[in-house]
């Protein structure tokens, strides 16, 4: 599937509601807010399809977060607290597909945004900076008429605007089962086959060893036919995890155990202290939480561990699989002893695809083998290498 990265202002009009929702007049129009249910106004903002996404975080208390966007196609009123985003060119974006994916993906693309010690907000400007991929207009229309399927109702978005949201968990599911089985798009017979990736990628492995910039590993485990969840189309493949991430000995890395990370180490926030991320980055989707700090002398002896921008990092104990893309911009830091970090070939596979091939497939595994005599928590780099597939 072919995408193209565009920022929110290029492709969409984004305009902040203009309707104080505590002094609205009842009247014949929806005023939208950022309950489930709507309110109603005598005046009306803004007359088409539009997304419209809270400004403000639904719990407060310094935490940000949002509980749902609402799409809506008509007149209707916008709470002063939330903003409008409509596609320029339906050509383009489709206004619904818009709406579909930010309610995907608004932890890993929206919240993130969000900044305030105690009032956490989302500003119109950090929207219009926001970069999204942005696939076909045939790919948009399958997906927003896959959403029309799982319940018909929401083809009358406007008469069951309070359930549009709940229809999303269920919408990924069936979105990521076509695409993993290719069944999303027509496959074209001419595409190379993925076998002659993976025997360039261990060519390329083979020649950094020799040149003695990344270290011979343990060679992988063929996959048995029982490993397989299903079957692929002609020219797929499954590989292992090493097999998708980049050529760097540092790709795949659990955090430090032991006496390498310890509180006489920890030190205030300054300039030059270096972050150190914990599994509640990972559970709670925000890099900017968290107040433990290490000198940059301790850094240098554990940079092995440093995270970047672009890096997935997974917990590990207690709460298994959660996973977050770290966004663009973080604090330069290192990963704790909870989270592993994985930072995967995106010439080889998209970021998000393996986000949601993650959490649909290899979480439920990896919680069902914690469960367990042999796996207490996901501690183990070599299980993740020998017995997961993708």
């Amino acid at each position: 599937m072919s995408l193209k990265y565009y920022k929110l202002s290029e492709i969409c009009d984004i305009e902040k509601g203009k309707t104080g929702i505590s002094k609205a007049k009842e009247g014949q129009y929806p005023l939208i807010a950022t309950a489930a249910e709507f309110k109603s106004s005598d005046k009306y903002d803004f007359d088409g399809r539009a997304v419209c996404i809270p400004l403000v975080s639904s719990t407060g208390h310094g935490h940000a977060s949002i509980n749902r966007l609402h799409y809506y196609d008509g007149k209707f009123a916008l709470g002063t607290i939330l903003a409008k985003v409509t596609s320029k060119d339906e050509n383009v974006v489709d206004t619904k597909y818009l709406y579909i994916y930010l309610s995907f993906f608004k932890d890993e693309v929206l919240v993130p945004l969000m900044k305030g010690s105690a009032n956490v907000s989302l500003t119109v400007t950090a929207l219009k900076k926001l970069e999204i991929p942005i696939p076909s207009i045939e790919v948009q229309r399958k997906i927003k008429d896959l959403y029309e399927s799982v319940n018909p109702l929401s083809a009358l978005v406007n008469v069951e605007h309070n359930n549009q949201f709940e229809n999303i968990p269920r919408l990924r599911e069936k979105i990521l089962d076509l695409a993993v089985r290719g069944l999303l798009v027509p496959q074209d017979p001419n595409d190379e086959p993925a076998f002659i990736l993976v025997e360039n990628i261990e060519k390329e492995k083979k020649r950094l060893i020799k040149e003695k910039i990344i270290k011979k590993s343990k060679p992988l485990l063929p996959i048995k036919e029982g490993e397989i969840p299903f079957e692929l189309p002609d020219g797929w493949e499954w590989v292992r995890l090493e097999q998708i991430v980049e050529l760097d000995d540092n790709s795949i890395r659990r955090g430090p155990f032991g006496s390498a990370i310890t509180k006489g180490m920890f030190i205030p926030k300054s300039e030059d202290a270096i972050k150190i991320y914990e599994q509640k980055n990972a559970i709670r989707k925000n890099a900017k939480i968290g107040n433990y700090y290490i000198s940059k002398e301790h850094f240098n002896k554990l940079k092995r561990f440093e995270v970047s921008e672009g890096d997935i990092i997974i917990s590990c104990a207690g709460t298994i699989g959660e996973t977050y893309l770290l966004p663009k911009g973080i604090e330069k830091g290192i990963i704790n002893q909870a989270l592993l970090k994985l930072r995967i070939n995106n010439d080889i596979m998209l970021n998000e695809y393996f986000l949601d091939l993650f959490k649909s497939l290899t979480k439920v595994k990896i919680n069902n083998d914690s469960k367990g005599s042999a796996i207490k928590n996901l501690g183990s780099v070599k299980y993740l290498k020998e017995e997961i597939v993708f």
